[in-house]
């Protein structure tokens, strides 16, 4: 009995060997990604998506023949575009009405505003990987997980073909119209600006991956594949910057101020231009591979 006992302990020992031999060896990954990407608006003013890309690092640990769990760090910028006819602003304004605290709100008619939002993310990817060999060395994969990402840059660029701006106080309902352009109030055209703004600083999306891996030599391996990423988490500006108005004006400096819609509202409806805003990015995905490093 203590021998089969022995005979069984010996063979578990060398099967436990044999597994341990053929279990794949970890990967570093560097990686590069691209393609369609958007900002989802969730109101009227439809954005467009536009090309955007980044890259990354990641590492593979396999748990069987099969299965990896992965981890890594990325870069992955977002692009859009916003177009829209016409829209209207409202600036609330303070003033001091002799010794009075009186407001005022500096309203503007706009035509034909377009503005391009960019977004760059700094994101964690936790994913599962399931790859099958179909010929050779060669192996399909499949891919899942989310995407934990944090904003670190933040751009956009706004134009306004035209710009129709007046002053109303509702005090005594008076509305001066625009025959005062020093005063900032007139008719304004071919009106542009850029900037940056905050956004909150968590977002999670969901992301999938298939494609190829072609074995390149012992340590090298080459991935090419797609991927699909959506925002699970509402992203958007920071709360204290949803408050600024579109366009204002500056009485020091007699100059016309402006704010992307990303950040802004209508101060006199108290209307978010953007109430939503999620991410959307699909594209290829091309990753070299290395093995057996330690």
């Amino acid at each position: 009995m203590k021998r089969i006992m022995a005979l069984m302990a010996t063979i578990c020992c060398l099967i436990s060997g044999i597994q341990a031999q053929e279990l794949p060896k970890d990967e570093l990954s560097v990686y590069l990604l691209g393609g369609f990407t958007q900002l989802r608006h969730g109101n009227a003013f439809t954005s467009e998506g536009k090309l955007g890309g980044g890259g990354g690092l990641s590492y593979a640990s396999p748990i069987s023949l099969h299965w990896d769990v992965i981890g890594g760090l990325e870069l992955l910028s977002y692009h859009s575009a916003v177009n829209v006819d016409s829209l209207s602003s409202s600036a609330e304004r303070m003033y001091n009405d002799g010794g009075r605290i009186e407001s005022e709100y500096y309203r503007a008619q706009i035509a034909g505003y377009a503005e391009q939002q960019h977004i760059t993310y700094l994101q964690v990817p936790l994913m599962v990987r399931y790859k099958i060999q179909v010929a050779g060395d060669h192996k399909f994969y499949a891919a899942a997980g989310i995407k934990v990402g944090y904003s670190i840059i933040t751009h956009y660029n706004s134009t306004i073909a035209k710009l129709t701006t007046t002053r109303y106080f509702p005090d005594t309902e008076e509305e001066f119209l625009p025959d005062m352009s020093n005063h900032g109030i007139g008719v304004f055209s071919n009106q542009s600006t850029k900037g940056s703004m905050a956004f909150k600083t968590g977002n999670i999306s969901a992301t999938l991956e298939i494609g190829m891996r072609w074995r390149i030599s012992q340590r090298m391996s080459l991935y090419t594949g797609v991927f699909f990423d959506y925002g699970l988490w509402e992203t958007g500006p920071r709360q204290s910057e949803t408050n600024l108005p579109l366009v204002t004006y500056d009485d020091a400096n007699n100059t016309l101020l402006y704010n992307s819609m990303l950040s802004s509202k209508n101060q006199e409806s108290n209307t978010l231009y953007v109430d939503k805003l999620g991410l959307l990015a699909v594209g290829l995905k091309i990753s070299l591979a290395f093995s057996g490093l330690y």
